[in-house]
């Protein structure tokens, strides 16, 4: 189940970011330094965050995954409707570097906890799916970006996340396992 998690997780946040720049681009100023500007916004956001990583140890990786997983889904709905304001998408995108942090850190724990005797194959999964989700996301996303636009995107981006939420409520509150 973690890997499908990791997949999804994956393809829904590499999906948007492939695109968020052209969207900024397209919908604030034809400003092409913009797409540099959200990234060191997410960046910011990410590196911050990373001055709390002890926050998952200490409530530890199952008990923050679906919390983690509604957080950013709430962000990818707000990134949906930041098409007007320059400065909502700002806030919201360090606002996504900081939770997608905590996210990234989740499913690596969990992910190692799959197996304590195959960390390096389960890591080596997780570079796989990571990439896998990297290029579902460009090339489905793409499609859709170019169709129908980036609010549509960071919905479906909402709802892939959401879906990992309700995977890890099910896997570590109602089963109490993990499943691979």
């Amino acid at each position: 189940m973690m890997f499908i998690i990791t997949l999804l997780y994956m393809t829904s946040f590499y999906g948007l970011y492939s695109f968020i720049g052209t969207f900024a681009r397209n919908s604030f100023y034809n400003n092409a330094s913009l797409a540099g500007l959200i990234t060191l916004t997410y960046g910011i956001g990410f590196g911050l965050a990373s001055m709390k990583s002890h926050w998952i140890d200490k409530f530890s990786a199952r008990a923050c995954a679906s919390i983690i997983f509604i957080i950013i889904s709430v962000v990818y709905i707000i990134l949906a409707l930041s098409n007007s304001s320059l400065y909502l998408l700002l806030i919201t995108c360090l606002l996504w570097g900081g939770v997608n942090h905590f996210g990234l850190n989740v499913i690596v724990s969990l992910l190692i906890q799959l197996s304590s005797g195959y960390k390096t194959a389960t890591l080596g999964i997780y570079s796989a799916l990571s990439y896998g989700g990297t290029m579902l996301g460009s090339l489905v996303y793409g499609y859709i970006f170019t169709h129908y636009g980036f609010s549509t995107i960071a919905i479906i981006s909402f709802i892939l996340c959401f879906i990992c939420s309700g995977m890890a409520w099910f896997c570590f509150n109602r089963k109490g396992l993990v499943q691979n």
